[in-house]
Parts: structure tokens; C-alpha cells; sequence
């Protein structure tokens, strides 16, 4: 499989007519359209034009109106006097979570059969429900094996800072182990605005360790890595970005895992509880694991905020030395605790690859109305 997830970060800095710079850490999906119904079937919280915890849907890329993304990708490809159609195609994009999408860009990798990349679709959403396609597809000379880059006009309304003038530079790297997308405004020979998307895919080496040696151990290792490396924060200081960076790559290592492998231990209770109960009840699982997931969330931030409201945190003024030590323990130490709780936990999950191999068996050779038998508990 193909399909990955990065953590990373986006970075914002505007440098006319008024200096501004922003950053904020998010997930992104690295999709080969291919795998889609493959995702779906496969992955109990992820959904393929169905709701789910996340999902992807066709009507929410490309062309308005009906037709898959590949479909609509075609059509888009053949207006711009593009003949040859690509034999794979990987979207680097934001999903749905829980119905809510907030998506201003999507990036469609186009590969050829010899797996050469044919063009690069950068796909801009604006506030006003508008959306445009800068189709990539001559490259500058500049380009290397690590580094795509390409120029065009700005042609799309974004920001109010931005007027519809300009010329955009876009530089790509290839979308493996890590991500480096920017996307930079010059005007005049100045440099306007760049947005650069960065991040790192841990999934696919979870993948083969989970095949190795589990499911649950290689989810007990990773939350392991996670927890010791992000434990770090607690000892950062202002200025220490270099070192914040260093805690965020290992820390992904270990979190990447955390965002499928759960979603596969989940399928494994559904099969479990299909064998004991008859029925298949996925819609239930999810909707409670949902719930569960937004209501540790909402009381998480409800405490947080009280806390901090009442040690003394204000908004952008300096903070006392309470008020940075109350934030490096809700930020660094209370994640890792509550990682330490749910990995003792989770060690007491039964489920092991042979016990699972199990109960698909009696699923498959179970009967109408025939006795049961737990293999966790090995009665009938």
C-alpha cells in the first residue's frame, strides 16, 4: 500500500504590505486514488464517499457535479491539452473529520506508467466557496532529483492582502519518507508571501513492523517512542527550535502508527464481537469511539483553558514564569501521562494475531443457530 500520513507543519509569512507570520502542526493524507475503495474496506474509521471519523469525498475535489476524483482529474487534464492520462495518481490532502473540512489546497501528483511524473494539479479553495486549478506541467530548469519546481501567474483571489497579480513559484519534493511543498507570490522582483506545507511518514515502517511482530506490540512501541521522545518539552526553553524539531520527528515516529494501527485493532474487536453476538456492528463501535474521541477532546481543552485562566494566562502579553511552567505541563507532561495510563492498558489486550486468525476461522465455519465458541476464553 502506497497511501501514507504525515505529521508536519504549515507555515504562513506574508512579507507586504504588512509583515505577518503564522505556523500551525497538522495531518495531511498522502492518498493513491487507486486504494481508495481498498481504505475504506479496510480501515473501520475511514470512509470512501460514506461518513466516517474521516473521509474522503468525491464531490469535494475538482469539478463541481458528479464523477469520481480520477474522472474529474481526466477532464481537467484533457482541457489543458494533457492527451496522456496518468497511470497513478497521489493526492496529498486534508479529510473530512467527523463531516467538517476545512481544505484551502490539494496537491494531485500525476505519475506515467515508467512512474515519471507527468504533471503536478494544484488544487486552490478560498473562503467564498471558489476554487481553481493551477495545472503544472513544464518544469524549470533549476530542477533536481529531490526538488520539482514550477512558475505561473497568480490567477485566484485568496486573501485581501493579495491582489490578482504576480507570479507564483511552486517547488515540490516527491512525496515519500518526508514532504517539502512551497508555494511563494512575487510581485516586482519582491517577494510577497510563501506558504510552505512540510512533514513525516512513519506509517509505512508500522506497517511492516505491525506484520512482524503485531498489531498490539508494535502499537505498544510506538506509543513508547511517542511518549519518551515528546516527554522532551518539558526541558525547552525560548529559541530552542532546533531542538523542538528533533522531539517532533521522533515523537512522529512513534505517533504516526497511533493513526491506523488503533483503526486495525478496532477491526479486530468488530470481528470478535461479530463471532460472539451474530450480528455486525460496526456503525455502533465507530459511533461510540467517536463520541469517546470528542468528549476526552472537549474536556481536555475545558480543563486546560481553566487552568490556565486561573494561574493567570493572558493573551499576548509576556507570561509569568507560573503561567510557562503551567503550559509546558499541559502541553508536554499531561499527553505523556495519559499515553503511560493507555499503555497499561492496552497490555492487557487479548487479541493476538493467532487468536484473530481464530476467530475469522469460526466466523467463516459458523453455522445457523450453532453453539460458539470464545476463543479468548476458550468455552462455549
Amino acid at each position: 500500500m502506497k497511501s501514507k500520513i504525515y505529521k508536519g507543519k504549515i507555515e504562513h509569512t506574508r512579507y507586504l504590505p504588512v509583515a505577518h507570520r503564522f505556523n500551525y502542526p497538522l495531518y495531511v493524507y498522502a492518498i493513491d486514488l487507486d486504494e481508495l475503495p481498498e481504505l475504506d474496506r479496510r480501515l473501520p474509521l475511514f470512509g470512501y464517499n460514506r461518513l466516517r471519523f474521516a473521509s474522503i469525498f468525491d464531490r469535494d475535489y475538482l469539478l463541481r457535479g458528479k464523477g469520481t476524483i480520477f474522472e474529474k482529474l481526466y477532464r481537467c487534464l484533457e482541457s489543458e491539452g494533457i492527451g496522456s492520462r496518468p497511470d497513478k495518481v497521489i493526492l496529498i490532502t486534508s479529510p473530512r473529520y467527523l463531516n467538517y473540512v476545512f481544505n484551502p489546497v490539494n496537491f494531485y501528483y500525476c505519475y506515467t506508467q515508467q512512474d515519471t511524473l507527468l504533471c503536478i494539479i494544484t488544487e486552490v479553495n478560498n473562503t467564498y466557496g471558489e476554487r481553481h486549478l493551477y495545472v503544472l506541467k513544464d518544469t524549470l530548469a533549476e530542477n533536481n532529483a529531490d526538488v520539482i519546481k514550477y512558475k505561473a501567474p497568480k490567477a485566484f483571489h485568496v486573501s485581501p492582502f493579495n491582489r490578482i497579480e504576480g507570479e507564483h513559484e511552486f517547488t515540490f519534493s516527491e512525496p515519500r519518507e518526508t514532504l517539502d511543498i512551497s508555494i511563494r507570490l512575487n510581485r516586482e522582483n519582491k517577494k510577497v508571501f510563501d506558504a510552505r506545507l512540510t512533514g513525516v511518514a512513519f506509517l509505512p515502517l508500522w506497517i511492516v513492523v505491525s506484520k512482524k511482530i503485531g498489531k498490539k506490540a508494535a502499537w505498544l512501541i510506538s506509543m513508547g517512542i511517542n511518549t519518551g521522545a515528546f516527554i522532551g518539552v518539558l526541558f525547552l526553553g525560548a529559541g530552542d527550535e532546533i531542538a523542538y524539531g528533533i522531539i517532533v520527528v521522533f515523537s512522529g515516529i512513534g505517533f504516526g502508527a497511533g493513526l491506523a494501527l488503533p483503526s486495525a485493532i478496532q477491526a479486530d474487536v468488530i470481528d470478535y464481537d461479530e463471532l460472539i453476538s451474530g450480528l455486525r456492528r460496526e456503525g455502533l463501535f465507530i459511533g461510540i469511539w467517536s463520541i469517546a474521541k470528542k468528549l476526552a477532546a472537549a474536556l481536555g481543552v475545558g480543563i486546560s483553558l481553566y487552568l490556565l485562566g486561573y494561574v493567570g494566562y493572558e493573551p499576548n502579553i509576556e507570561q509569568s514564569g507560573a503561567v510557562v511552567l503551567s503550559l509546558k505541563l499541559l502541553y508536554g507532561l499531561v499527553p505523556c501521562l495519559c499515553n503511560i495510563i493507555a499503555l497499561m492498558v492496552a497490555l492487557l489486550y487479548p487479541i493476538s494475531q493467532e487468536k484473530h486468525r481464530e476467530i475469522r476461522k469460526l466466523i467463516e465455519e459458523r453455522g445457523p443457530g450453532s453453539p460458539v465458541k470464545d476463543p479468548l476464553k476458550d468455552r462455549i
